[in-house]
């Protein structure tokens, strides 16, 4: 499963998903880009998932438009994402649950 990390997600939180091949939208050269052309660059480039910090996303976006499955984490920060070991298992569990065209909220 390929995923696309979206600017705002901490890139260290990668080495935590399992199973899956992590990009950051930096790495791909598209820091600054705005989520629906970001979306547009992720699903062209055949990622399954976006995973974004932006909880803004569904005002933002119709999310059926896009296809590729949306997961949006509650938490930005870091020291505390990496602290809470239940929630990185929840942001596994999401991302193994999330379906196209709807928004998966860790």
């Amino acid at each position: 499963m390929l995923i696309l990390f979206d600017n705002n997600v901490p890139a260290p939180l990668r080495k935590h998903i399992t199973d899956c091949t992590v990009d950051t939208a930096a790495e791909m050269g598209w820091a600054g880009i705005k989520n629906g052309d970001l979306l547009n660059h992720a699903v062209q480039a055949q990622y399954d998932i976006f995973l974004t910090c932006d909880q803004g996303i569904p005002d933002q976006q119709n999310l059926s438009n896009y296809d590729i499955r949306i997961v949006v984490l509650s938490r930005q920060n870091w020291p505390q994402i990496r602290c809470d070991e239940s929630y990185i298992e929840l942001v596994n569990l999401k991302i193994a649950e999330a379906r196209k065209g709807f928004l998966t909220v860790v």
